[in-house]
């Protein structure tokens, strides 16, 4: 995604969470930047187990989730089964060593355990929520995570970042496919763009629908030549069974210039880890002002 250990984009990032330009290009327009640092969506539910070769099973054979990954991480000692439950992120944690889930096991039996919910900037809601910096960890899928200490209720609440790391079930394919999509496009770059989609994907637009990849390609070929500049700023993400929605703004600039802003949001879908269908829902691009 391009964004430091602060959550400030790397100079040579087209796609941000929060691109310096775009914001200035929200504020000119007067819209509403409070999303900026909000909760993202549910990341993934964890279960807490003793034996997850005993407690699978349930999760694959009762119930019909699909077993997608297995890790086992050092810090903390955990193993982490995860399961696709279509529009999130079912783990099952194993404890391996001391330490604070395993006094839960201990203490409470298996169950339920936490709900963890995606942020764009871990560090930056870790300040929101007066948490010390100090307790963040490397989690599931190397993305940075922590659990919220002053949560008085008795399931915990952990934050993790969505940008980075591995994605699981269908919605983290989706994203990494769809951020690696608009980094292409931002860069203008036709040929890598293509390799995105499916030899016969759709994508639906406002003024019209483009089939097959020599009508997408001559679509964006156009597109390029109209606004020879793009940076897209991901504000959010929302699971659907199978597709998923992304919002975003962007920044359009056109020969001469001149920055034109687009909001709206893209539905995808994927087939066998490519875009099928991209429905966008999108306004007209709109010149900033000065």
């Amino acid at each position: 995604m391009g964004m430091n250990a602060e959550g400030a984009p790397i100079a040579d990032s087209t796609v941000a969470v929060r691109s310096p330009e775009v914001l200035h290009a929200i504020g000119s327009l007067g819209i509403d930047t409070a999303v900026v640092g909000r909760l993202q969506g549910i990341d993934h539910v964890a279960v807490l187990v003793a034996d997850i070769d005993r407690a699978l099973p349930h999760f694959v054979d009762v119930l019909g989730l699909a077993r997608v990954s297995d890790e086992t991480l050092a810090n903390p000692a955990v193993r982490v089964l995860h399961l696709d439950a279509g529009n999130v992120d079912v783990q099952l944690i194993e404890p391996r060593g001391p330490g604070r889930l395993l006094d839960t096991l201990q203490r409470s039996g298996p169950g339920l355990h936490h709900v963890c919910f995606g942020v764009a900037s871990l560090s930056n809601l870790m300040k929101t929520f007066d948490e010390p910096l100090g307790g963040a960890f490397t989690g599931g899928g190397g993305r940075q995570a922590c659990f919220l200490s002053r949560d008085a209720s008795p399931l915990y609440v952990e934050l993790m970042e969505f940008r980075d790391g591995v994605g699981y079930g269908s919605l983290g394919p989706s994203a990494e496919r769809i951020l690696a999509y608009w980094q292409a496009e931002c860069r203008r770059d036709l040929d890598a763009l293509m390799t995105h989609f499916s030899e016969d994907a759709e994508i639906v637009l406002p003024d019209g629908h483009h089939i097959g990849r020599q009508q997408i390609a001559a679509f964006y070929r156009e597109s390029f030549a109209t606004y020879p500049a793009l940076q897209v700023d991901v504000v959010s993400r929302y699971t659907g069974r199978g597709s998923h929605c992304f919002e975003f703004v962007a920044l359009l600039t056109d020969p001469t210039g001149t920055g034109h802003v687009v909001e709206g949001v893209n539905v995808i879908t994927l087939r066998n880890g490519l875009i099928d269908r991209m429905r966008s829902y999108e306004n007209s691009p709109r010149p900033l002002r000065g």
